[in-house]
């Protein structure tokens, strides 16, 4: 049995537990045809990749001169999510890696969580199809944190609720899968360790990101990465969700007054405030893959 190296694990979902990019990618094009606009393979993967539905559609529809109100963008968004489940025809591209890797963690003590910019349904819709619903914790999904990643706010959600399970007050240490540079960023500047899967993006990109790790599936997860991440992640402490929850909501409110949102390229306070507690222990191991 493998050995309790974290106190919880979070997975991204698309892309990590469900093979489902390319799908997306289908849905919008159809969704945007009647628009007349051109979505190519290269810009959503360079692009939009990792956001939520509302802020890639949001983003597209700016892109080409569109200023989209938001019941427009929620009607777009749910016309997306009837495509996806057309296209899909009932069976979800799962990653079988993903479900035998879920057993294996929840055996050794561990809780698992999702951490999602999908809909709850979607999410809901695919664990059930991997099997592993039973045994996921829970899952922060769109509904929970509408500021899509890099934003850190549902990585803070999941961080408060795995302290709720241990009985809060003590220190915490959590590993995240992410595919997409806006999830890395995410648990980045919410002060976690990060796995970076190359399942969307290639391995070099990836490797220039503040990932721990670099794999190319699921497949490579085994106890001795585990114990070797465990001694790289950071630990954090209850008052360092404080800190990071304060520092993300002033950032917030300081981007929605100057009229800017979390896409900027500019690092956050939250990053800033994350990074201090990482230190030097933000590195791609040396013994993770090479090439793309």
């Amino acid at each position: 049995m493998m050995m309790k190296y974290f106190d919880a694990y979070l997975f991204d979902y698309n892309g990590v537990l469900i093979d489902d990019e390319r799908l997306h990618l289908r849905a919008l094009r159809r969704l945007l045809v009647p628009l007349e606009i051109e979505l190519t393979e290269r810009d959503y993967f360079g692009r939009y990749l990792g956001m939520n539905d509302a802020t890639i559609i949001r983003r597209i529809l700016s892109d080409h001169g569109h200023c989209p109100s938001e019941r427009w963008v929620a009607r777009l968004v749910e016309l997306k999510f009837r495509t996806f489940v057309d296209l899909a025809e009932g069976r979800l591209p799962v990653v079988e890696a993903a479900c035998s890797l879920i057993r294996t963690l929840v055996d050794s003590g561990s809780v698992v969580g999702v951490v999602s910019g999908a809909s709850r349904q979607e999410v809901q819709l695919g664990l059930s199809e991997l099997g592993v619903d039973p045994l996921v914790s829970f899952i922060v999904s769109a509904e929970d944190a509408p500021r899509s990643k890099p934003d850190p706010e549902g990585y803070l959600q999941a961080l408060s609720r795995v302290s709720e399970r241990a009985g809060g007050g003590g220190p915490l240490r959590c590993l995240v899968f992410e595919d997409a540079i806006p999830g890395i960023e995410a648990a980045h500047r919410a002060g976690m360790g990060c796995v970076a899967v190359a399942s969307s993006r290639p391995v070099s990109e990836l490797q220039s990101t503040t990932a721990l790790a670099v794999i190319r599936s699921l497949d490579e997860v085994t106890d001795s990465l585990l114990q070797d991440l465990s001694e790289q992640a950071p630990v954090l402490t209850w008052q360092d969700l404080s800190r990071f929850a304060s520092t993300a909501e002033e950032q917030q409110a300081e981007q929605h007054q100057s009229g800017q949102g979390w896409m900027g390229g500019a690092p956050s306070s939250a990053a800033a405030a994350a990074a201090r507690v990482r230190g030097s222990r933000c590195l791609v191991l040396g013994s993770g893959p090479r090439g793309s």
